[in-house]
């Protein structure tokens, strides 16, 4: 019955790409959660995610967890979001922790490139809508909307947060200027984290390799320090992955 089994397994190209899959994913989910418990217990940041409804799966992404731990672990006080979307997540931050001082920008609603990007031409009225409606009830949520090239300008070049979560743009030149606007704004031991990290030549219409290009070389110079966590632990990143960076300020 097992030489049946294992010969119905070489035999089969899909039974042995899903069986790696698994093992990969496997190999994925442990280095994740290994990450997240040197900031704070993965299980208790399991519980947090579990009151608010939200739940580690392969749809959801690490950022969640990643962040939370952080904030749990460091006692952090303010975070900027450079790239609110629907406001989903500032939303979340603000219930998990109603001290925290929440500071999220996106492009204003008149621009082109917001109007034009994530499918929003034909549903832009009531994507704004729902966006303003969501935010409105959180008094320790600031939003803001201006083009983050105008980061430095706005927060008149001040160390003035904990926490920056960079997910905007992901392509050259704006990803650039963020993380180095980012680096300029945050606090000494503050944390810099950069959603869609590539690392190969995977590209659609919103990521590709350029912020890791940036992180790279940040890296070469001494300037920073960098670690990477997957996005999600799906079928799909076995092979072609998309990470989240986690970079530190060095003193230099």
């Amino acid at each position: 019955m097992m030489f049946k089994k294992i010969k119905n397994i070489i035999l089969n190209p899909f039974l042995i790409k899903k069986y790696f899959y698994a093992k990969q994913n496997i190999i994925d989910f442990k280095k994740n959660k290994s990450f997240i418990d040197s900031f704070y217990p993965f299980e208790s940041i399991q519980e947090i995610l579990s009151k608010e409804n939200h739940h580690i799966n392969e749809f959801n992404s690490w950022h969640y967890p990643l962040i939370i731990s952080i904030i749990k672990s460091n006692k952090l006080e303010s975070i900027l979001e450079i790239g609110t979307y629907t406001g989903v997540f500032a939303a979340f931050l603000s219930k998990v922790f109603p001290a925290l001082k929440i500071t999220t920008i996106d492009l204003p609603t008149s621009s082109v490139d917001f109007i034009n990007s994530y499918d929003r031409k034909n549903v832009i009225n009531n994507f704004i809508s729902k966006r303003n409606s969501l935010l409105k009830d959180f008094k320790n949520i600031d939003f803001l909307e201006f083009d983050s090239f105008f980061l430095l300008d706005r927060f008149y070049k001040k160390k003035q947060f904990d926490l920056i979560w960079v997910d905007g743009d992901h392509k050259n030149p704006q990803v650039s200027f963020d993380i180095l606007s980012s680096l300029k704004l945050i606090r000494n031991n503050g944390w810099v984290i950069i959603d869609d990290i590539v690392i190969d030549n995977f590209q659609n219409e919103y990521v590709d390799g350029d912020s890791f290009k940036t992180l790279k070389e940040l890296k070469r110079r001494n300037i920073i320090e960098l670690s990477l966590i997957l996005k999600r632990v799906t079928v799909e990143n076995a092979l072609k992955k998309k990470y989240i960076a986690v970079i530190k300020l060095l003193h230099v």
